[in-house]
């Protein structure tokens, strides 16, 4: 498996063969000399906010709705702490940090709504 391409200010979530020409042309360079074949070849959109850091938090107009997300290219990198706020808001009732917290998009801030 090979990936990804990145194409900012791209909404369309559709393959492009500019997109499978250049990662083929990554996939030749790691296995030079080597026949592969392309099973498949599917794309999609990288959800950022205008501040650039992901977002997470409640809901402010459904407390049972949880939000995650914006996590752009470094995903795997802010995932892993995000989920921790999550599972410390649920158990301990902990605010989310207020650099990602959702609130920092509305007048009040969501992440002190509660669950019930």
């Amino acid at each position: 498996m090979v990936g990804a391409t990145h194409q900012p200010g791209a909404t369309d979530a559709a393959p492009t063969a500019a997109g499978r020409a250049a990662l083929e042309a990554s996939a030749r360079a790691l296995l030079p000399g080597r026949d592969f074949t392309v099973a498949g070849h599917t794309a999609g959109v990288r959800v950022t906010l205008p501040d650039k850091h992901p977002v997470v938090g409640r809901h402010p107009g459904n407390a049972r709705l949880g939000l995650l997300n914006g996590l752009g290219s470094k995903g795997a990198l802010h995932a892993p702490s995000l989920a921790r706020q999550w599972v410390n808001h649920l158990t301990e009732g902990v605010p989310f940090d207020a650099d990602v917290a959702v609130g920092r998009f509305f007048a009040c801030d969501s992440s002190q709504v509660s669950s019930r």
